[in-house]
């Protein structure tokens, strides 16, 4: 798959937090392979932070009715305003241990884009933040921002991108409890060289490094894969490679992976689109990580289908490993499926989302085992654009459960209210 796309993948993904949703076009970065970006996706879920609606952000697929995801030659800011209530805000089980927090919602949320494309250089940047204050609890306020940039040059047969990024985040997070602070950075590379009309050499590099400040600990992580790509058609390109990843905390051993992957592409214009990576990993860890080594199946896929300019579908599945910032709590290991409609009625766009997220913990025989958690969500949206297409309003409503054996990870909750927002 090219690095530098003439058009943007229709899949986007989203930065996850309780205060921030800053969505990154895959084409618009023109940087990363569809698999490379749903491995990116996966690792940013992991936060744990709940995902209200933002006025600004839609739902995940909600792209594919126009061509407002194009590069822009410019910049183009946005701002909106929200009103929400929210029955589960502290994510609690609703137990006399465990009580619960319900309260009406006021949020703020402001984003800016730039790009620019010449016949050699791909430059972009965004930048988004919002703040969410509840009306009777203020204590449970939440705060976030993030951070991206990206550069991609072409010459020749040679292809090379590098991606920056940072956020913040704020607020009650599903997996540690509470209030948490987090802040992250990440970095990437990637590289394609052709070798010839039907063949390419494809390498990408991740590093990411999280701060936990006061309440969790640190964790960092890298992936990297190499591929040869063969184009069997103008429509498919697949071919065999190798996968690294690590994982580690201040309080876990390096966690290594090694193996053969697979990548497929498949591009039907903008109509159909599946991509993804299989990969059989070899394991080994400390015995204060995992407590060994072992095999297992590692995968990153999507596919999009627009039916017509009424009807459009998104489907992601990824698993993925990463290092939890709690002491004793080993590694988290998550499988997450996620569908997505979105229906074009008459100027209005009504979305539905789905979503599944099983989440197992990979600890030593010396601690004592962790239970996992499933994590359901359903949302559904009406969006409305007003006032020559500017400005938009919608209605929303969200339901969220998490499943475990353990009491304190054992909540449900939904969110409905409206908002407005403006594009400038």
């Amino acid at each position: 798959m090219p690095l530098l796309s003439s058009r943007p993948a229709q899949v986007t993904f989203r930065f996850h937090s309780q205060s921030l949703s800053l969505s990154v076009s895959v084409g618009l970065l023109g940087l990363l392979s569809v698999a490379d970006a749903a491995e990116y996706a996966v690792e940013r879920g992991y936060s744990g932070f709940s995902q209200p609606f933002s006025a600004s952000s839609g739902l995940v697929g909600s792209g594919g009715f126009d061509d407002a995801a194009e590069i822009l030659s410019g910049v183009s800011i946005g701002c909106s305003a929200s009103s929400s209530y929210d029955s589960n805000l502290n994510q609690r089980a609703g137990s006399a241990a465990f009580p619960t927090e319900e309260d009406f919602v006021q949020s703020l949320s402001s984003s800016i884009q730039w790009a620019r494309r010449s016949s050699q250089w791909n430059l972009s940047f965004a930048a988004s933040g919002s703040y969410e204050l509840p009306v009777n609890t203020p204590e449970l306020k939440s705060f976030g921002y993030g951070l991206n940039g990206a550069a991609g040059y072409q010459a020749g047969r040679l292809k090379l991108g590098i991606t920056l990024d940072h956020s913040f985040n704020e607020g009650s997070n599903r997996f540690y409890g509470g209030i948490v602070q987090q802040a992250s950075y990440g970095m990437g590379f990637s590289a394609d060289y052709e070798l010839s009309p039907k063949t390419s050499l494809v390498s990408t590099y991740r590093s990411t490094w999280t701060d936990g400040g006061d309440h969790v600990t640190a964790t960092e992580g890298r992936t990297g894969n190499l591929s040869a790509m063969w184009r069997y058609s103008p429509l498919l390109q697949f071919g065999p490679g190798l996968g690294y990843s690590e994982n580690s905390s201040a309080t876990l051993d390096a966690r290594t992976t090694f193996g053969p992957t697979l990548s497929a592409n498949y591009q039907l214009s903008r109509k159909v689109s599946v991509q993804g990576r299989l990969g059989w990993q070899f394991t080994s860890g400390g015995a204060s990580s995992d407590g060994g080594s072992g095999a297992s199946l590692s995968s990153a896929i999507s596919a999009s289908y627009a039916l017509d300019r009424l009807w459009a579908f998104g489907l992601t599945f990824n698993s993925g490993v990463t290092a939890d910032g709690l002491a004793n709590a080993g590694f988290r290991e998550s499988t997450a499926l996620a569908f997505s409609v979105n229906r074009r009625v008459g100027r209005a766009s009504l979305a539905l989302a789905l979503g599944y997220d099983h989440t197992t913990y990979l600890q030593s025989q010396e601690l004592s085992a962790k239970p996992g958690i499933d994590y359901l969500t359903s949302s559904l949206s009406l969006s409305m654009p007003l006032i020559g297409d500017r400005m938009s309003a919608s209605i929303f409503g969200r339901y969220h459960e998490s499943v475990s054996d353990e009491i304190s990870q054992s909540w449900n909750g939904f969110q409905t209210g409206c908002s407005l927002s403006y594009q400038f």
